[in-house]
């Protein structure tokens, strides 16, 4: 991709489809982490505790479902696993939230540096 962004581009326009969870795979999720007691697992863990392969693809389906099942498990950037948020301790579900609250300042900064420079171009 050429640095000004200026012509044709090799950058995709489009983000890959996102995996889909299901009720089913939430309940079967959501079982495999109460049996755990309390311990969090990471994403092969979980994948492994399915019976599904252990692939990256696999660990975004893990991440897919940990969504859907907000906020009955607990995950968050930098975390190690899941954990069903009821197993939580409140300094977990506080180290959490502060993890979303950087994420989304980071966020809204870069996507504040990418509208000044849409505006600051000729389209």
């Amino acid at each position: 991709m050429r640095g000004d962004c200026t012509g044709q581009t090799e950058m995709p326009l489009t983000a890959p489809a996102e995996p889909v969870a299901s009720v089913e795979d939430v309940r079967r999720v959501v079982a495999i982490l109460t049996a755990a007691k309390g311990v969090e697992m990471k994403a092969a863990e979980i994948a492994a505790a399915m019976g599904l392969p252990v692939t990256e693809n696999m660990k975004r389906k893990v991440r897919a479902i940990a969504r859907a099942a907000r906020p009955g498990i607990l995950s968050f950037p930098s975390s190690q696993g899941y954990k069903l948020t009821d197993d939580c301790t409140l300094d977990e579900i506080e180290v959490c939230i502060a993890a979303w609250d950087s994420v989304i300042r980071d966020a809204t900064a870069t996507k504040m540096l990418y509208q000044d420079r849409r505006h600051g171009r000729r389209l």
